[in-house]
């Protein structure tokens, strides 16, 4: 009985991220948004694992898990829209079965998505509206549906003055 339960596991494998990179990236302010001015943010998070081939090697044991994440306010002010990609690197070679595992549907995703957490609140910040702080998510409860809908964050604010 145990056989055939270890039959279908991938072998062991571990898997280190080597870089987060953003790819695409689409701010529209559609007015001027004053300080203080609370917006009601819609997040919605695509993901997917990718295998990443590198010139001249032959064994295929890069992957990326791709991010598209689209962020809106209820109000039509604010329209965000980024896409990002982080490369990892794996102990074993990539392949299908390597792209549908645990490893690259819930492992990569949660340690690549701090970096996308991070890169949309400086960015929001460093354009002179309040930052958007993307909620905590688990990748685990995502495993049948990659594109998710987030529970929006607590109305964020600039502080007046």
């Amino acid at each position: 009985m145990t056989d055939s339960i270890s039959s279908t596991r991938l072998p062991l494998a571990s898997i280190n991220l080597e870089s987060f990179q953003v790819t695409n990236v689409i701010l529209n302010n559609r007015e001027f948004i004053p300080q203080g001015t609370a917006l009601d943010i819609k997040l919605k998070l695509d993901y997917h694992a990718v295998s990443i081939t590198r010139p001249g090697i032959e064994e295929i044991k890069n992957f990326g898990i791709r991010f598209v994440a689209y962020i809106s306010d209820s109000q039509g002010l604010l329209e965000l829209n980024t896409q990002s990609t982080a490369i990892f690197a794996s102990t074993r070679e990539v392949d299908e079965e390597f792209l549908e595992s645990h490893f690259a549907r819930v492992n990569a995703p949660a340690i690549a998505y701090p970096f996308l957490r991070a890169f949309i609140s400086t960015l929001t910040l460093n354009s002179g509206l309040a930052p958007i702080i993307l909620p905590a998510f688990n990748f685990m409860n995502s495993l049948e549906n990659k594109a998710v809908e987030l529970p929006a964050p607590p109305p964020n604010e600039l502080p007046a003055g």
